[in-house]
């Protein structure tokens, strides 16, 4: 991705300032020698601000949908809590890993959840004993992160309704909540798999895990569901 830097000068008259974009409504700065910046030269500039709009909203959807298909139905996760008026964790947690048990081997250990799902779970939350989900001991993992370390659409994490401490460790402070920061970050927050942004596939290698344990069918199950996502 080509980075711009937002120009601090403002158009003055008819004429813009020398070092901002020429192109209209462009308030980056202008690439050394050339009138225009980075993206407008190579054609890559938003000229349509609606349709941009319509396009990031579409994607947010599809990925949101995609969530709800691989999650657990709200049925299911209704079962998981019934009885329960206080969201009891520790017994939801032992429903859970009985559920888990009976999953097959060559799909994913754990379920799957959404953000909307957890939420009434996550009221008390107070601190983030996560620092490598992926490769961590379970012992050494809180009960709500446990859960919160299940849900696939982690960028929704960062609504407002969620305590500050989640949208701050799980949710990036809230700034991909939007369809536009969702699409524009889609490379970071869903696609990656590197070691420093992992995106969907930090909860798809964690749920791939068994007793701390990751097999092979379960890896390659994991990224064959990452590839769903990059289609979107």
């Amino acid at each position: 991705m080509v980075k711009r830097c937002k120009s601090q000068c403002k158009p003055t008259g008819k004429n813009h300032c020398a070092n901002t974009c020429s192109r209209l409504n462009c308030k980056y700065f202008a690439v050394p020698g050339k009138r225009t910046c980075t993206y407008c030269a190579k054609g890559l500039a938003v000229t349509d601000g609606l349709a941009y709009t319509r396009k990031c909203n579409r994607f947010k959807q599809r990925a949101d949908a995609l969530v709800e298909k691989l999650a657990v139905s709200d049925d299911v996760f209704s079962d998981l809590v019934e009885g329960h008026t206080n969201y009891e964790i520790i017994t939801f947690l032992a429903k859970l890993a009985a559920m888990e048990r009976a999953l097959p081997e060559n799909g994913p250990a754990k379920v799957y959840f959404t953000a909307k799902q957890v939420e009434p779970l996550m009221q008390g939350y107070q601190e983030c004993s996560v620092f490598n989900l992926v490769h961590q001991k379970e012992v050494s993992i809180l009960l709500h992160d446990k859960i919160l370390g299940r849900v696939l659409d982690h960028w929704n994490l960062g609504r407002d309704s969620f305590p500050s401490t989640i949208r701050c460790y799980w949710g990036f402070y809230g700034d991909y909540t939007t369809p536009i920061g969702l699409y524009e970050n889609r490379d970071k927050a869903i696609w990656s798999e590197d070691g420093k942004h992992l995106g969907v596939m930090k909860a798809l290698l964690y749920c791939a895990r068994a007793r701390d344990k990751l097999c092979m069918l379960r890896a390659m199950n994991a990224s064959a569901t990452l590839q769903k996502f990059k289609k979107l």
